[in-house]
Order: C-alpha cells, then structure tokens, then sequence
C-alpha cells in the first residue's frame, strides 16, 4: 500500500511485485511474471485539489522520460480529458483538463480505450447528478511494441461511487492473411524501376481491355510480393545483420587503420543507414499518420502507432439479433459470415418506370456530350499524377519517388484510355 493507505494492491504467488516509489496519490511498482516481459505499474488515486493532482502530473511527465520498459498507469486521476466525457454540471475545457491533456501528451501515453458504460463516476445525486470518467488507462510506447493488446471493461457500480475496471490482455489474436500494399520503401531501390517494367511486360495479355488490365494487376501484385521477399526480406532480421556487420567492421578498423577496413567500415554504416530508412518509411506508412513530414524520423513512435490503431480496429464482442453476446474469435467470424451472406442475398428492389419519370432533366445535350467525351491521355495522365502519392502515411517526400511516379502514371493513363473507350462506346 502507498501513504495514508489509499491504495492497496493484491496478487498471486506467481507475480513477483517490488515497489519502486510511492506517494499519498500513486504506487508504481516492477511486475514480473513468466508469462509477460517485466513492466512497471503505476497506480493512482490522485488528490481532488487542482494544485496537488499537479504533482502528480509532474511525476508522470519525469518518469516517462526516463522509463525505458513496458509502463502501464491507471486509476482514480480525478479528472477527465475531454469535456465530452462529463454529463451535468459545467461542461468547459478548464485549466484542469488542459493540465491532464498537457501531462498525457508530454508523457507520450496512449489511453487504453473502454467497452461498458462512458462514464465511471457518480456524484450519487439525484436532482444535480453529474458523471464522468475519470478512471482509466494508460500505455507507453514500448508497450505497445512488446507487449500484448489490452481490453479495459467498465463494470457495473456497486458499493462505491466508482465503477470497477477490469482489464484484460489478449496474448495471441489470430488474424488472417495479409492483404497487399504496396510498400514506399521499395521505391528506394535503385532497380526498382527496370524490374517493376520487366515484370508488366510480362504479364499475360487479353483482348478485352478491363479484363487485360486486371490480369496484369493480379500478375503484379504476385510479382511484388516475391520480390519483396528476395530483395527486402525481413527489415527487423536486416537491421540486426546490419548493426553486426558494422560493430565487426568498426572493431576491425579500430585495430587497423588500414585503407581497406576503412571503406569496410564506411559502407558497414550506409548499409546500417539504408536499412534503418526503410524500416522508418516502412513503419511511418502502416502508421498512417498525413500530418508528419518528412524528417520527423522517430521509428518507434510510428510503429507504436501503428499498433494502436490496429488494436483500436480489434473486435472482441458482437451482439446478435436476439441481444446474446458472441465473445469467442470463431463465433464473431461466423456471424460477420451470416450477416453478409444474408444481406446479399436479399431480394433486389425494382426501381418503377414512372417514380424514375419524375425526376427532372437538369442535363443538358452539351452536358452529356461533354459527360461522354473520351479524355485524352494527358488528362488522364494529369489527374494521376496530381493525386497523393503518400496518400497514407503523409505528405509528399522528397524526389526518390518522383521517376517512379511519373512512370506508373504514364503506364496507368495509357492502358485506362483504352478501358475508358470501350466503356463510353458501350
């Protein structure tokens, strides 16, 4: 327990807990166990006066910045983020939130989320009642990188004022085949280009055009996907190889200044560079974040992010027609399954003549003529290139990108002037 016996902690035989500091408002403790890697746990109940919940907040800040393992932090933090998260009383963005908002932002924590009722606390009034919730969770990054996916439920208030939370983590989640993307990184590679053309020459032709088009996709994307693994591989396994070959490139040059150990060495660390850049755009991409630009290297932030929002996209329960509740990972697969299966089969409504008669002509034989006209390939070739190439992850980066999407532009515009005559002939 922590000072004033506010806080009282409890756990079986197999974790091993050692209290690492504490106050009147926290507890944080190292938990280990042989089923997870070790982590701190830092519990709160922090004080109701503005003032000392400030000290508090301080802590956070320190021990973030310092904290280099998994860091779970939770409890009573008497007070909310977002005034969407309170019901009755005065609804305002006090100085209050904007010091919790300031604390959690600065501490580079992400909140765990929730399933069950929004609010946690109860004033217990009638006529005045106010809710909020000011119990929650929080993660760091790195425990976002190691560790596993956490579900906070909200139960039910029973003898306190406070609703209970119970957190739960998923160690192994299935997931299905990947589906394909196409990867920034791969653009870095000096034979990207004469291979990517090679193999669209190569991929089998039809007559019709839609049908042609689609073939050489599908012949593509099964392209890339080999040639990902030949020449990419694993970027985690790379880099490891990488940082290896340059601390014996670099102890080789230590002892030896000789002219050959020094363009080992020098090219032991472009190599490190080239593989730490792909790892970064490759993690930037899945993170899907538009707003940084190019610079802003921080690989494991992206990729913390990235597996948030893969967490946050997670379903763990579903509700059936009947108000049961599915939980377990093959009976929500099977009512997804049910629910789409049913939905296209369902009849097809006919659109009636005369509901179609009253609905006004507003185009006019110019409009259509001009609706109708085939575009031209530089047209074509303009509203490609015009359109994001980072769609994804963020704003345009530098040049590296640039032949490769004039190239695919080009390509593209060609063979969708085709399509697009067939289809207006049609």
């Amino acid at each position: 327990m922590n000072e004033k016996a506010r806080i009282w902690m409890f756990w079986e035989d197999s974790i091993t807990i050692l209290k690492t500091d504490y106050s009147d408002q926290f507890i944080t403790v190292t938990v280990s166990s042989d089923f997870y890697k070790q982590f701190f746990l830092t519990i709160v109940h922090a004080s109701c006066v503005v003032n000392e919940r400030r000290q508090r907040w301080d802590y956070m800040i320190d021990f973030s910045a310092t904290c280099k393992a998994p860091w779970l932090v939770g409890g009573d933090f008497n007070a909310y983020l977002s005034p969407n998260e309170k019901k009755g009383g005065k609804r305002r963005l006090s100085k209050s939130v904007m010091d919790f908002q300031a604390c959690v932002s600065t501490a580079g924590i992400e909140d765990a989320g929730f399933s069950g009722s929004k609010y946690t606390w109860y004033n217990g009034q009638q006529q005045n009642c106010i809710w909020t919730r000011i119990d929650r969770l929080f993660f760091n990054a790195e425990w976002a990188i190691s560790c596993p996916a956490l579900h906070v439920q909200h139960l039910s208030k029973a003898c306190s004022d406070h609703c209970p939370l119970l957190i739960s983590s998923t160690a192994h989640t299935k997931q299905g085949p990947s589906r394909f993307t196409f990867q920034h990184m791969w653009c870095s590679h000096d034979k990207f280009i004469d291979d990517s053309a090679r193999a669209w020459r190569m991929a089998p032709t039809a007559s019709n055009p839609l049908f042609n088009i689609t073939q050489k996709l599908k012949h593509m994307k099964l392209f890339y996907r080999k040639w990902n693994k030949e020449v990419f591989g694993n970027v985690s396994l790379n880099i490891q190889e990488a940082e290896a070959m340059l601390t014996t490139a670099q102890q080789a040059y230590e002892d030896d200044e000789s002219e050959t150990n020094h363009i080992a060495f020098t090219s032991a660390k472009a190599k490190l560079g080239q593989v730490l850049l792909q790892e970064e755009r490759l993690w930037r991409q899945k993170s899907r974040l538009k707003w940084l630009k190019d610079g802003d290297k921080n690989t494991k932030f992206f990729h913390a992010y990235a597996l948030t929002q893969r967490r946050n996209t997670q379903i763990c329960k579903l509700h059936k027609d009947d108000g049961t509740v599915v939980n377990e990972e093959d009976e929500i697969a099977e009512l997804f399954v049910d629910h789409f299966t049913k939905a296209f089969r369902s009849a097809s409504h006919q659109i009636r003549p005369d509901m179609l008669e009253q609905i006004p002509h507003i185009l006019t034989e110019k409009d259509n003529n001009m609706l109708c006209k085939v575009p031209t390939s530089e047209e074509i070739h303009n509203v490609i290139f015009s359109m994001d190439p980072d769609s994804a992850p963020g704003p345009d980066e530098p040049n590296y990108r640039s032949n490769i999407w004039v190239y695919l532009s080009t390509l593209a515009a060609k063979n969708l002037l085709t399509l697009l005559i067939l289809l207006l002939r049609q």
